[in-house]
Formats: C-alpha cells, sequence, structure tokens
C-alpha cells in the first residue's frame, strides 16, 4: 500500500517490580505476535549489483533524543537532489534484515530512487524489544529531518518505507510530520497491535486442540485481563479476578496459554500497584493501556 500525503494529519527497580514485568508478559504482547511474523529471506537483485560504482553510498549518523542511529545512504551516482525512502523493518531485530534491505536498495537506486536504512534502536541488546512505538516512530522522523538538511535529497519526495510491524509504526510517524510525503506498507497489519496479538493467541489455543468455543472463552478471558491492565479499577479487578478463577476450574484452562498470567499467582495484583507500575514504567502496560478501548 502506498499513501501519498500533501498536508499535515492529526496526529522496576526492585526484584518485586522485576516479578510483575514477568507476572504481566509484556514482552509477549511487544513482540505482537511475532512468532508469526515471516522475514523476507530470499530476494532476487537486479543490476548493478550491491557495492557497484553506479551507487553512491554513505555511512550517516543522527540523533533521537539523546540517543544515536547510524545508517547508511545509498544514492544514484546521478548529479542534483534525488527522492528517497527510509527503510523501516519489523519487530525484534533488524539484522536480518540486511539482504532485504540491500534487495530494495537495487530495486530503488537503479531507478533513480534513494534509500536510507538504519539500524534499529538498541539492536543486539535486551532492550530491542522494549522499545515503544513513540519511540521508533521518533527515530524515523529523526531519520527524515536529518535527510531533509542535505542537498542531494529532494525534500519534496521523502517518504517511509515499513514493513510488517513497520506497517504500524511508518503511518504513525507520518501522522505526525508533514515533512513524510508517503508511505509504503508491506505485510502491514490490517488491525491494531492488541487486536492482532489477540488473533495470535486464538489461533495458537486452535492448534493446541481447543475447539471453537473453548477458543472463545479463553479469548474472552483474555480481554476482561487486558480491560481491567488497561483501566485499573476495583470493579475491573473483581471481574477480572472473578473471570479468571471461573476459567480455571475448566477442563481447557491448563491447554490455553495466557501471556498476560505469567508469573500471575493466585490473585491478580491491585489496582494501586498496576498504576504505580505504569507511572514508573509505561512502556511495560503500552499496548494495553493504549490500545484496548
Amino acid at each position: 500500500m502506498i499513501t501519498r500525503r500533501s498536508g499535515r494529519q492529526p496526529g522496576i527497580a526492585t526484584g518485586l517490580l522485576r516479578a510483575w514485568l514477568l507476572g504481566l508478559a509484556v514482552v509477549g504482547l511487544t513482540r505482537v505476535a511475532s512468532a508469526q511474523q515471516r522475514r523476507p529471506t530470499t530476494w532476487a537483485q537486479t543490476a548493478p549489483a550491491a557495492g557497484s560504482t553506479a551507487y553512491q553510498e554513505l555511512n550517516l549518523s543522527f540523533t533521537h533524543d539523546t540517543l544515536g542511529l547510524k545508517g547508511r545512504l545509498v544514492l544514484p551516482r546521478s548529479a542534483g537532489r534525488h527522492p528517497v525512502v527510509v527503510l523501516m523493518g519489523g519487530s525484534g531485530s533488524w539484522s536480518g534484515y540486511k539482504d532485504y534491505f540491500r534487495a530494495l536498495v537495487d530495486a530503488f537506486v537503479p531507478a533513480g530512487i534513494g534509500v536510507f536504512y538504519y539500524d534499529k534502536r538498541n539492536e543486539g541488546t535486551n532492550l530491542d524489544e522494549k522499545s515503544s512505538f513513540d519511540d521508533l516512530a521518533g527515530d524515523a522522523l529523526a531519520a527524515v529531518e536529518m535527510l531533509r538538511a542535505r542537498q542531494d535529497v529532494d525534500t519534496t519526495a521523502l517518504g517511509i518505507w515499513g514493513h510488517s510491524q513497520g506497517g504500524w509504526i511508518a503511518p504513525l510517524a507520518a501522522s505526525r510530520s508533514a515533512r513524510v510525503r508517503f508511505v509504503i506498507m508491506v505485510s502491514g497489519p490490517g488491525v491494531g497491535p492488541f487486536e492482532q496479538t489477540m488473533y495470535s493467541q486464538r489461533n495458537g489455543d486452535r492448534r493446541r486442540g481447543l475447539s471453537e468455543d473453548e477458543a472463545d472463552a479463553a479469548d474472552r478471558l483474555r480481554r476482561t485481563l487486558a480491560m481491567y491492565y488497561a483501566h485499573p479499577t476495583r470493579e475491573g479487578w473483581r471481574r477480572a479476578q472473578h473471570a479468571l478463577d471461573e476459567a480455571r476450574t475448566m477442563p481447557w484452562f491448563p491447554r490455553a496459554t495466557f501471556q498476560e498470567l505469567q508469573g500471575v499467582g493466585d490473585s491478580l495484583s491491585s489496582p494501586d500497584r498496576l498504576r504505580r507500575l505504569n507511572r514508573l514504567h509505561p512502556e511495560v502496560l503500552q499496548l494495553y493501556t493504549e490500545q484496548v478501548p
């Protein structure tokens, strides 16, 4: 999908708190069903091959907030300003995207279009799955701003390519800056992160042998838990705890997998503790607080 634009669009740390991180299993949600994602693997390169002297290749760096990021700009050898596509990969590490990015270089650059790709924030660390969508969108916009200052970039034809999870983040970035002139979404989800996660978990229940009625019941429990995590009220706590206690008596419960219950004992955490966690580390509950109605 290609979207063109002409103007602006609307736009813990004690052991206890670490246990809450595990108990709420947000790492699993932040991946947004990444186990279902298939990164591109085999791509045919077109002439000229990568590294050809027909390309100008520059190592560039830029910052977003206080974080430094490194990338590579590949342009045609021809003089003048060039349209440029900023590439974004999907969830998890982007190291597996290198061949994919180079294949896009070999498709775009011979056609006169430049390509900029960069290392994902926290690449190679245990923080690479804990970046918020806001952070990732901000990184892409920082890349756009850096490129706009260059004399070899056509600022009227500067956009973002987002693959898979990037299919959420690229439009988010574009909604925050009219300087993003187009968006290309590839294998992007058709729903939001929360619904994508619910869909993935329901399919997992089916693979584990749950019937449709049982999968329905598991899905209802997940949504009740998610609603409580997103809106931690006393009534929500009572409702979620009751639903959990009831589900634990059902024969299907041990066969279903609940990311939301990893590390959770008999009782769900209180609203006060959830609110305290969210104040200290808002990224932990972001896919609940930002996506659950």
